[in-house]
């Protein structure tokens, strides 16, 4: 019960974490000439401000699909991980799984640290 518990609190914190990923790309996308410093020569869409915001907006909203497809394949792992860690017999690649999400969230917490 105990590794389902450490198990299942680093997995949800994973999907959190893409949650929040999600919900930046997607405001930053939208609000993207009012937060940035006005120099878009270098930026995605550049070198104009309609260029840039509409790139941002694009990128942005698309992956707000990708991170719910993602979302839903933390969900199919924590029944399956569930299921098998409280005895119903679940899959036995969910602890394996479990073990290598959390490392890969971790790491890539880190790395998004990194480059704010």
């Amino acid at each position: 019960m105990l590794t389902h518990s450490v198990l299942s609190l680093l997995v949800g914190t994973v999907a959190w974490f893409v949650v929040a990923l999600s919900v930046i790309a997607a405001f930053r996308g939208l609000f993207y000439g009012l937060i940035t410093d006005g120099s878009y020569q270098h930026s995605w869409g550049g070198p104009t401000l309609v260029g840039a915001w509409l790139v941002h907006l694009v990128l942005g909203l698309l992956l707000v699909p990708v991170a719910v497809w993602i979302l839903r394949g933390i969900a199919v792992l924590q029944i399956g991980l569930t299921r098998r860690l409280l005895g119903n017999g679940g899959p036995a690649w969910a602890v394996p799984v479990a073990l290598v999400l959390a490392v890969a969230g971790a790491l890539l917490f880190r790395s998004w640290l990194h480059q704010i």
